[in-house]
């Protein structure tokens, strides 16, 4: 009897000992009232602090007046991952509606998405530009290589094929939106491809007009590269 007793006394010592330290435990009760999201306003953001997007949520009024925060994003948090933390992180801080989470990270993440596509889409159309075919022969007879302007023509298409390749893999890949940008750019790959096709044989002729050059190469807007060079080999 006296054993029991004394892990009786033992238990309830511990069971008030949790249920005194629960009483005490601190409560974070939210300063304002949760608040939705009115508006979302995209600020400039700074490269050289490796920002790759920042924005304002605008809250609405609250106790201490309007209320407002900042989310920046940086290279590290765009990964989809972290970019769900870092939102979770900033609704939960700034006492907003945990219904808004899955909202505004679907927002960043669009917002995201379509600055890589101008970004990519850009750098697409500058590669395009190079390929021209009356610059790449200048640059051949100013640096005095070894060329001729079927060579020329020949390294423009090759290069331009990629590029192709390149819009359709690199920008299509982000929506039907990106899908019709994707279409334009293949679109003036063709276009470049038969301009400098024409500039070619017209170059060719003025050096050598007794000689027969062929046909001059032609490509379908839209058509694969890849596909049609297995249809030539076929034949």
């Amino acid at each position: 009897k006296d054993l029991r007793d004394a892990w009786e006394h033992g238990l309830r010592a511990v069971r008030d000992r949790i249920f005194a330290a629960n009483r005490h435990a601190e409560i974070k009760v939210p300063q304002d009232q949760f608040a939705s999201i009115k508006h979302i306003v995209i600020k400039p953001h700074e490269p050289a602090r490796d920002e790759v997007l920042k924005v304002e949520l605008d809250l609405g009024k609250g106790r201490n007046g309007q209320r407002s925060c900042i989310i920046d994003v940086s290279t590290e948090t765009a990964d989809p991952r972290k970019l769900n933390e870092m939102v979770t992180a900033v609704v939960e801080a700034n006492a907003i509606l945990p219904t808004e989470t899955k909202p505004l990270y679907k927002f960043l993440r669009f917002v995201l998405e379509r600055q890589k596509v101008s970004g990519r889409v850009l750098d697409l159309i500058q590669e395009i530009d190079y390929e021209m075919f009356e610059s790449k022969f200048e640059e051949a007879a100013t640096a005095g290589e070894d060329y001729d302007s079927v060579s020329v023509e020949t390294k423009c298409a090759a290069n331009l094929d990629k590029l192709w390749l390149s819009a359709k893999n690199d920008v299509s890949q982000y929506g039907s939106g990106a899908d019709v940008v994707a279409y334009i750019l293949q679109r003036n790959i063709a276009k470049m491809r038969l301009i400098n096709a024409i500039q070619s044989k017209l170059e060719n002729d003025q050096r050598k007009p007794l000689v027969n050059q062929g046909p001059i190469a032609t490509m379908e807007f839209g058509e694969d590269p890849v596909s049609r060079g297995q249809t030539q080999e076929s034949e």
